[in-house]
């Protein structure tokens, strides 16, 4: 390949994959939220602590927490595991 997709070819891998990357930096901050969120560390978000959280950092009401919570809770158990 010229020197232009080599140029191409550095700037795709860096962009999609390297540490700048927003797929990589989202999963960083996604990780990092649901570590505050998890007041005891079990790697369990109970429907207790994500109210918590979002009482203490949003207006949200009971209301839409539950409606959130139910929408990512996949396996319907009743909390959210990593």
């Amino acid at each position: 390949p010229g020197l232009y997709d080599q140029v191409m070819n550095k700037a795709r891998e860096t962009l999609l994959h390297g540490k700048t990357s927003g797929y990589r930096s989202s999963m960083t901050n996604a990780s990092h939220l649901f570590d505050r969120i998890d007041v005891n560390h079990d790697g369990v978000l109970t429907m207790d602590e994500i109210s918590g959280y979002l009482r203490k950092h949003t207006s949200m009401r009971t209301e839409q927490i539950e409606v959130l919570v139910s929408a990512l809770d996949t396996d319907k158990t009743g909390d959210i595991s990593r």
